[in-house]
């Protein structure tokens, strides 16, 4: 996962920073539901105990992407956005969850109770299988997450760009630590060596592949639906390569 990867490329020099992946490893069993009133003291007081200089986290479950902003500037904790092509995004969580035979009731699931309200979707949900739910959510948290990244004056930083690109990754730490480091070899020899993000598929496919070959026509229809929802008339900076494929 993209975020595993990133906190484990910023944590690999154990002297000046630790950036923990959500909770995972913040108290002794993860608990993902953990609110950052919760989790950033005891980071604090682990980075405290263990001598590290910069401590922090890539995102909580219950706080996850803008929703951890407010908290941020009242603690006077920096933050920066990480978003990923809504795509590609969409498309790997998709397939982890149906790996994991992810299920759950679904026609009580607020996610469905909200969506059924769009009148674009309507029809999309009116035979909705857990199949269906799955991709749903998956595609409501990624591009709530995407448009809401629009909106802030702090730095946001691309999958597609900080993952091959160590002066991306550079920016990132300049960002984290306000301009105190901008590089350590450390951090330049894990990213030169930690390795694949994603172990889905052997073989990556392209955003269009992924389109046109690996979605459905109602996959399309629900990602084109919520698209459309969220972004309107609005023409998305990060990614506006998006608007053009579904002309197509």
């Amino acid at each position: 996962m993209a975020t595993a990867w990133l906190s484990k490329i910023l944590s690999a020099n154990p002297n000046l920073m630790k950036c923990f992946h959500s909770s995972v490893g913040v108290f002794p069993t993860y608990q993902p539901n953990r609110t950052l009133d919760e989790v950033m003291p005891a980071i604090n007081e682990w980075a405290l105990k263990n001598s590290v200089t910069y401590s922090g986290c890539v995102h909580l479950s219950r706080m996850h992407g803008v929703a951890a902003r407010p908290y941020c500037l009242e603690h006077d904790i920096h933050f920066c956005g990480l978003v990923r092509q809504p795509i590609l995004a969409i498309e790997s969580q998709y397939y982890e969850k149906r790996s994991l035979n992810y299920s759950e009731s679904f026609i009580a699931h607020p996610v469905f109770k909200w969506a059924s309200n769009i009148p674009s979707l309507e029809h999309l949900l009116t035979d909705l299988t857990e199949e269906k739910l799955v991709f749903l959510k998956c595609n409501v948290y990624n591009l709530k997450f995407s448009i809401e990244l629009e909106f802030i004056p702090e730095p946001v930083f691309k999958f597609e760009e900080y993952t091959i690109d160590y002066e991306v990754v550079r920016k990132i730490l300049e960002c984290i630590t306000r301009g105190a480091i901008d590089h350590d070899p450390i951090i330049f020899e894990a990213f030169q060596n930690v390795g694949k993000l994603n172990t889905h598929r052997k073989k990556p496919r392209s955003v269009q592949e992924t389109w046109e070959r690996s979605w459905s026509d109602w996959q399309r229809d629900i990602f084109s639906s919520l698209w459309r929802y969220y972004y309107g008339k609005k023409e998305p900076s990060f990614y506006p390569e998006i608007s053009t494929l579904l002309t197509l």
